[in-house]
């Protein structure tokens, strides 16, 4: 069980920085200036960011709770995978399922997930 931990907090991290670069990298392309493509992509980045650390992070004063948690989290990858479906809808336009498939482990990681594999072995 210990190693299933290890194995699912690293991957829980690298998705969230995979979320917060699907939103930079949409708000970038979102205007035509330089410099207005940069201020979108850092404000999208920093407002999602933000939102993470106070709700989400683990050790947030004001985290939320267990239904609320995950509906918050299903509701930030959501908008992550929107935002790489309307980025790259030419390149990863059929891996929006897989997306899908990493957000909703994502709302079921930590805890619950453990509590999953746990019935199978």
């Amino acid at each position: 069980m210990q190693i299933i931990k290890l194995i699912n907090h690293p991957l829980a991290f690298g998705l969230e920085l995979v979320l917060f670069f699907g939103v930079g990298y949409w708000g970038y392309f979102q205007c035509k200036t330089t410099l207005a493509k940069w201020g979108i992509a850092i404000l999208c980045f920093m407002i999602l960011v933000i939102l993470w650390a106070l709700f989400a992070a683990p050790k947030s004063g004001m985290r939320l709770k267990y239904p609320m948690l995950n509906i918050f989290k299903l509701l930030i990858f959501s908008a992550g995978t929107f935002a790489f479906w309307n980025s790259w809808e030419n390149l990863v336009g059929d891996s929006l399922h897989l997306a899908f498939y990493f957000e909703c482990w994502a709302v079921i990681s930590g805890r619950n997930i453990l509590s999953l594999i746990s019935r199978f072995f």
